[in-house]
């Protein structure tokens, strides 16, 4: 049987900016894009290679199609720890989130 590996809470970016904004202490907005103009922005991003840039592509395609729509306890049932929230994410790594 497989199994999907889901957190415990569903967001949707407009969710997860939200829970940003709130760690941050500013103002944190999800702008969406239609794929192409993400395409776009990945390949004349010379940050990313083009295997990262088609991988997140496919990633913005599946979470269009819903393919990780769900909750569930997996990541506590094989590690023994519940998953990290978003706002506990954000507080761990806020230097990177830094002006």
């Amino acid at each position: 049987m497989t199994r999907w590996l889901y957190g415990p809470v569903e967001m949707n970016h407009h969710q997860i900016a939200d829970e940003m904004s709130k760690v941050l202490g500013r103002e944190v907005k999800y702008q969406p894009i239609d794929l192409d103009m993400f395409e776009k922005r990945l390949n004349t991003d010379s940050k990313f290679s083009d295997a990262f840039s088609q991988h997140l592509l496919s990633v913005a395609v599946d979470y269009q199609n819903g393919v990780f729509a769900g909750t569930n306890t997996l990541v506590e049932e094989l590690t023994g720890t519940p998953p990290m929230t978003v706002e506990a994410f954000i507080r761990k790594h806020v230097a990177v989130f830094a002006d």
